[in-house]
């Protein structure tokens, strides 16, 4: 069985990767209060991979609908 969220407990932020809510936790105890930039990226592939492919930002783009986000990203299906 797989715990999967669903979009909109995502969205509202009912869930969330516990990185997100530990960096919140640092910035609001150290008292910044600014923008965040995410950067998301693969830094190297498993042994033996030469190369990839970019998937899934239609699905990126659809969660996205409607925040107030500017995304750059590649294409998808880009190698």
């Amino acid at each position: 069985m797989f715990h999967v969220a669903t979009s909109e407990e995502i969205k509202s932020g009912r869930v969330s990767d516990v990185y997100f809510s530990r960096t919140v936790e640092v910035l609001k105890a150290k008292g910044i209060d600014k923008r965040v930039k995410a950067e998301i990226r693969a830094s190297r592939l498993p042994t033996n991979w030469n190369w990839s492919v970019l998937a899934g930002m239609e699905e990126v783009s659809h969660f996205l609908r409607g925040m107030k986000v500017n995304v750059l990203a590649m294409e998808e299906g880009t190698i």
